[in-house]
């Protein structure tokens, strides 16, 4: 953190050129004024911060002389280009009328105060005119446009300009407007945009009685047609982990944890194609194997409008994931869930903002191989087949599929003709119930046709409600069954997790956080949280995760076709750890940074796309889709063959 000092004279009187402290002249009809931060490094701040302080002989910070009242405030910032909003009212404690307002950026150091002189009124002798954001070509929408205004001493005007600034739009076509094009104080002005096509940059031209062409800066305009390349960007990260497993309620010494470290690189590309969707971002993984060939993750995603005018989203479209003996196919379906939002909001869920579906194929080649497919929407319902191939354990072959709803109530069925098969229906416990009730039907042989004369009716029975076991509220069922939620938490320094080279970082970088939360609840037998902890340095981007990964497992519910067998404790599973940039082809990460923040301006605080965060999210899927798996073909041969 840093502070603004702000020094406020009333009455007017000359500021002397030796004054060190930004200044504000003021009428004498001030009695308050509130200074807002706004942005910092163009995205909304990590946290608000407002400064409000009266004006007069006795308040606080202020001193009087025979024709002058001066008082000081200090404002503390985070680190960064900050703007602020400075409001004077006519009356104590921001009431009466609104006299002036205006804009003020300010560079602040951390450690430092920063001083940066401006005032309420003053003749215009520099112009600079910006376009804030940028949109795609075809979104209607309204872009701010800033005007920055200073006096022949460099202090910012942020009220009265002596002499009135005027705005001019080169567009003849009717694509774009200003809301105003006469400035006679410093206010909010506006970019319309009616989504038409447009060849070549519009000028945002401004002007004012006295002031050269020399000393104004103009804007341009051109929405955007082509997301930004960043070929070749590439980054190697080393991922220690912890990992812990338990029997819940069971005595016996502390697990021991299992400690691995291994590296892996990704390589980003755009314009890429998957599914018949163009234009879309790659990231490929790879993952070295101590033995054979690497695994490979190849992860799709596309730039979209964002929930506000002038933001942009990162949606994951889908990926390929292939390893030895095993493959992985999704194809989401749009609107896509958002893994990032630009600029930062200061929180959003991953899978609150889409309502399309994700279909997966699994597919094993090993020794017992299996294909499993099927289809998950956000709230965390969905269905799932598991197709077993005629073998030694499966005669006839074997299908397993699971259809979860998202109240948490789940049918399971198991056909089989060689070894006998069933249909579990899960229900959901009453809150603070000791037990889930389940309906269970057994077959001898393969699953009977609906209707078919002489079906067991099922039988009413229950299982021990391991959801209260896994720290759920109340034993009972969440809604929805999974959510991500991102919490933007602003400025902080790399932990110590995060050994990363000077070499890369630079000095003095620029931290900030941003924390994810993932649960998921799949009511065949699994509980999962997850927690990141991501440090952004900018210029990088997302240069180290912090994680933990907590895992409650269990299959009873699907145990309950096998009369007799005993119902298992619930086990718990931890892995923690850090991900953390070692090496990166830092000119080209840092140009696929940059050309996407010059496309974007309030996009400085952007990351290198596809972060750490969502291959970790895609691996969290691919396990617990693999576990699950293991988890029920161990049941089922463990029940027929011993």
């Amino acid at each position: 953190m840093g502070s603004v000092q702000f020094t406020i004279t009333e009455p007017y009187t000359p500021i002397p050129s030796t004054s060190r402290s930004p200044q504000f002249s003021v009428p004498s009809t001030t009695q308050s004024l509130s200074i807002v931060l706004m942005q910092v490094n163009g995205s909304p701040p990590p946290s608000p911060a407002s400064e409000t302080t009266n004006l007069g002989s006795s308040a606080p910070g202020c001193t009087t002389t025979a024709t002058t009242l001066t008082c000081q405030v200090t404002a503390q910032a985070p680190a960064g280009n900050d703007k602020f909003s400075v409001v004077t009212y006519s009356q104590p404690n921001e009431s009466g009328n609104l006299l002036g307002a205006g804009a003020l950026i300010v560079n602040v150091v951390a450690g430092q105060t920063a001083q940066a002189p401006a005032t309420l009124t003053g003749t215009v002798t520099n112009i600079a005119v910006t376009v804030v954001g940028s949109v795609p070509e075809g979104m209607a929408t309204t872009l701010p446009v800033q005007v920055v205004a200073k006096d022949s001493k460099g202090y910012t005007i942020i009220g009265t300009y002596a002499n009135p600034i005027t705005l001019a739009d080169s567009d003849t076509s009717g694509s774009t407007t200003l809301s105003a094009t006469s400035l006679s104080a410093a206010a909010g002005i506006n970019l319309a945009y009616n989504g038409a096509q447009m060849s070549t940059p519009v000028s945002i031209s401004a002007s004012a009685n006295g002031v050269p062409s020399t000393s104004i800066t103009n804007a341009s305009f051109l929405p955007l047609t082509t997301a930004p390349a960043v070929n070749a960007a590439s980054l190697t990260y080393t991922e220690s982990d912890t990992y812990t497993t338990e029997t819940i309620g069971s005595p016996g010494p502390t697990p021991t944890p299992s400690i691995s470290t291994y590296t892996y690189t990704t390589t980003f590309s755009t314009g890429a194609t998957y599914n018949g969707t163009s234009g879309l971002v790659k990231a490929e993984t790879v993952y070295p194997q101590p033995t054979g060939s690497p695994e490979i993750d190849d992860a799709y995603y596309q730039w979209a409008p964002g929930p506000a005018a002038g933001s942009w989203a990162f949606g994951f479209v889908g990926e390929n994931y292939t390893a030895q003996q095993y493959t992985s196919t999704d194809v989401c379906s749009a609107p896509y869930s958002e893994q990032w939002v630009v600029p930062l909001p200061q929180s959003w869920d991953y899978f609150a903002t889409t309502d399309g579906s994700c279909t997966f194929t699994d597919t094993s080649t090993s020794a017992n191989p299996y294909v499993h497919a099927g289809t998950f929407f956000a709230d965390g319902s969905g269905s799932s087949t598991y197709t077993f191939p005629v073998s030694t354990p499966y005669p006839t072959g074997s299908v397993l599929a699971f259809v979860q709803n998202s109240d948490g109530t789940l049918l399971i069925t198991n056909n089989d003709a060689s070894n006998g098969s069933s249909i579990v229906a899960v229900g959901t416990p009453a809150p603070g119930a000791a037990t889930i009730p389940l309906e269970v039907q057994t077959f001898p042989g393969a699953l009977p046709s609906p209707g078919t004369s002489g079906t067991p009716a099922p039988v009413a029975t229950s299982e021990p409600n391991w959801y209260s076991t896994a720290g759920l509220p109340n034993g009972v069922v969440p809604s929805p069954l999974q959510s991500g939620v991102y919490t933007t938490v602003g400025s902080t320094s790399l932990p110590a997790q995060c050994p990363i080279s000077a070499s890369i970082l630079g000095t003095s970088p620029t931290v900030s956080e941003l924390d994810y939360l993932y649960t998921l609840l799949d009511p065949s037998g699994m509980y999962k949280t997850h927690t990141d902890r991501l440090f952004f340095v900018n210029g990088l981007g997302d240069v180290c995760d912090l994680y933990t990964d907590s895992e409650y497992d269990n299959w009873n519910e699907q145990e309950a076709g096998f009369p007799g067998v005993t119902y298992q404790p619930t086990t718990l599973s931890v892995t923690s750890g850090a991900d953390y940039i070692t090496t990166t082809s830092l000119t080209a990460s840092m140009i696929a940074t940059k050309s996407f923040a010059e496309a974007l301006p309030a996009a400085s605080q952007m990351l290198v796309l596809g972060s750490a965060a969502e291959r970790e999210r895609m691996q969290i899927q691919a396990r617990s889709r693999a576990e699950r798996l293991e988890a029920q073909r161990l049941l089922v041969l463990h029940h027929r063959f011993h």
